[in-house]
């Protein structure tokens, strides 16, 4: 499989092929990434999924727009329907939310990987704005508590003074995606060319701090607000 996650896997299971690194797992998935997007890949950060839902619950939720019925866990015990309209989600909620899969076979929504990209993505962009700086430090601590237990980066301490500003600029900019989905993609059969060169146009739109109503006309790129109206 070509697969992201095939490829920490491997890496995980061949230590004989990367040195027995103890970060060869990330490190190969930070070059097989920076190969497909023509990109170098200085540092990895590695986010733990249940630790997202602490950090929401953190948050005291997030509020997310369902556009139909969410079933999850269907036929357990612990399964659940998160239904049409406008939430504020808990953290096992949005969690679900951005990964379930399943359907009952009527009126509840399942959905593909595609389907699941663009519903989580809408729960990183009602994170985002939802981070504002009075938020953040009303909750500091049930936040860095949080943090502790979701990431994990080989990022230098040294470094870490710098994603100050960034953050800054970061909620004050106008955020877009690039999904490699079909039909604009294969991804059976990867043009690698293309792919890059979509990233570089994408790079190279007007700098980052710029009004929210535009956006970069790159084929299969789209706002991230406007996941949370799919």
């Amino acid at each position: 499989s070509d697969l992201l996650n095939s490829v920490w896997e491997y890496a995980d299971t061949h230590p004989e092929f990367f040195r027995n690194s103890p970060t060869r797992a990330p490190d190969a998935v930070m070059g097989a990434v920076g190969e497909i997007l023509g990109l170098k890949i200085d540092y990895y950060v590695l986010v733990n999924m249940w630790g997202v839902a602490r950090l929401i619950d953190a948050l005291g939720g997030v509020r997310v727009h369902v556009t139909q019925d969410i079933c999850y866990g269907v036929g357990r015990a612990d399964g659940g329907v998160i239904r049409a309209g406008t939430h504020r989600l808990d953290g096992n909620d949005a969690l679900w939310f951005g990964r379930a899969r399943d359907h009952d076979g009527s009126t509840c929504a399942g959905g593909d990987n595609h389907t699941r990209m663009k519903r989580q993505q809408c729960v990183i962009s009602s994170m985002l704005d939802q981070l504002d700086p009075s938020t953040v430090l009303f909750k500091f601590q049930q936040l860095a508590k949080a943090a502790r237990e979701t990431f994990m980066t080989d990022i230098p301490r040294g470094r870490l003074q710098d994603l100050v500003p960034l953050a800054d600029l970061v909620k004050q900019a106008h955020e877009t995606t690039l999904s490699f989905v079909p039909p604009a993609y294969d991804p059976a059969w990867p043009d690698f060319p293309r792919i890059r060169a979509d990233v570089r146009k994408a790079l190279a739109a007007p700098p980052a701090v710029r009004p929210r109503p535009h956006h970069t006309a790159v084929s299969a790129t789209a706002r991230l607000s406007d996941a949370c109206s799919v």
